[in-house]
């Protein structure tokens, strides 16, 4: 492994891109191996807990003292490797030249470092296996029923608190929490679809109304719920980047590069062109992209520049209360293509494309989800989204923590956050491609669909009794 860094290493400073930031790369790297420690940390911690469950349930299960000691020693290396990177992280940018060639030399040892620990963890998981192997058939098949259980639980999630640390909950595993932990995704199913005489290209709906605008032929056209067709008006203005339904303003808010608008309906008006009233709220900055979202009382827009990327936070009168900015908010992604809130968190998506191009023999294909605490900015949980190559839209539920993304691989992702803090993560594919999507009715989904013609797909909501 080292010798595979140091090939790596002279490769990226001898034919690094003039335009990349060196400051960039290590960030990223260090990151990657924050990422790392942490996943690691929490198997460690998981196989602690899982063996834990097994001297409860079998006692042939119950793991030599020396075993314990070889995991308590293993998560010690790795949580003191975990705080190395993060003061390499703290120093990167305020160093010069010369200390970031040698912060790059440091994160190299620091990544071979990782490699031997997780070999020794690897080579003690076989060892267990083969202690396994002997005992009962009985034995065997309750092992094979937790590990069932474990998977059905949790994806490979890494969770970052306010301290440096995995913080798991002490009835993570308990025999109740198997018990009531229905898979997420069966909440969620496949309903209707209406069918439209028209190009989409957003979508946005107050539950009652769905606006949809075509990027095309600048238009806004507005449909009933149930499909029916109420009418349309060309939209006279700049591009429209994103569109959000605004319950508290009770209107559709709309972002371009230049300025965001409100629109509001009028369902009592019988002509479109008297019923429709949109007016320019913002003068923005030119920005590369954006993305605007709201909750239950506040309004963010994420914008993208060309070296940075802001998040701002508005009241109903759009009065700028808070600003977070990638310059001084090193955590904030720049250039990512989701972006929403509930009452608490801020969800963004990151994808280590510097890394993918820089060692992509080591760096597996994901992107990991960031939830920030949405008053202090402090980055909570990084949820990697394995074998996802883009989430190309986002959205949640304001209310409960509960976020959904699309990716490229035609995959609706579901992510929960618990109120116990544990993570459930579930997937439903999709046989057709979905582009943009909208909650209806704080509860159900409503997708672009590109392949049935001109059509909206519904996913509906139902409860799973227990």
């Amino acid at each position: 492994m080292s010798d595979i860094l140091t090939s790596y290493s002279s490769y990226t400073i001898d034919n690094r891109n003039d335009n990349d930031s060196f400051e960039e790369f290590l960030t990223k790297l260090t990151r990657f191996g924050i990422d790392q420690c942490l996943h690691l940390a929490h198997l460690i911690v998981n196989k602690q807990r899982l063996f834990q469950n097994y001297s409860t349930l079998d006692h042939k299960y119950k793991i030599s003292q020396d075993k314990q000691i070889d995991l308590n020693d293993l998560l010690l290396e790795i949580q003191t490797l975990q705080n190395e990177f993060y003061n390499v992280l703290l120093t990167i940018s305020s160093s010069n030249d010369e200390k970031k060639q040698l912060l790059f030399i440091k994160l190299q040892n620091y990544l071979s470092n990782f490699v031997e620990i997780n070999l020794s963890f690897k080579s003690y998981e076989i060892s267990t296996k083969e202690i396994h192997s002997n005992d009962s058939k009985q034995s065997i098949n309750t092992f094979e029923l937790l590990t069932k259980k474990f998977d059905e639980t949790l994806s490979t999630i890494s969770c970052l608190s306010k301290k440096p640390s995995i913080i798991l909950s002490s009835s993570f595993f308990s025999v109740d929490d198997i018990n009531n932990n229905i898979d997420i995704g069966k909440n969620w199913k496949f309903a209707n679809i209406i069918h439209t005489r028209f190009q989409m290209s957003l979508i946005a709906s107050d539950s009652h109304i769905i606006i949809c605008y075509n990027n095309r032929n600048d238009f806004l056209h507005f449909l009933h719920i149930n499909g029916q067709f109420q009418g349309n008006i060309k939209w006279k203005y700049e591009l429209i980047i994103d569109i959000h339904w605004c319950s508290f303003m009770n209107r559709y808010i709309a972002v371009t590069h230049n300025s965001i608008y409100s629109i509001e309906y009028n369902k009592s008006k019988l002509s479109p062109s008297n019923s429709i009233i949109v007016e320019k709220v913002l003068e923005l900055e030119k920005c590369n992209s954006a993305r605007i979202t709201c909750n239950e009382n506040k309004i963010l827009l994420y914008t993208n520049y060309q070296q940075k990327s802001v998040i701002q936070i508005y009241d109903n009168q759009f009065k700028n209360e808070k600003t977070f900015n990638s310059l001084i908010n090193k955590q904030l992604p720049i250039n990512s293509h989701s972006f929403c809130c509930t009452n608490t968190l801020i969800g963004l998506t990151e994808k280590d494309e510097i890394l993918i191009s820089y060692f992509p023999y080591i760096t597996p294909k994901k992107v990991s989800l960031l939830l920030f605490d949405i008053d202090t900015f402090e980055l909570r949980y990084t949820i990697d989204l394995n074998d996802c190559s883009n989430i190309y839209t986002m959205k949640c539920l304001e209310k409960h923590n509960i976020f959904f993304g699309l990716s490229a691989e035609k995959i609706l992702w579901i992510i929960k956050i618990n109120n116990n803090e544990t993570i459930q993560i579930a997937k439903k594919t999709f046989y057709t491609n979905q582009t943009e999507m909208c909650i209806v009715n704080n509860q159900d989904l409503l997708l672009i669909n590109v392949n049935t013609g001109y059509a909206i797909q519904l996913i509906k909501y139902r409860k799973i009794k227990q």
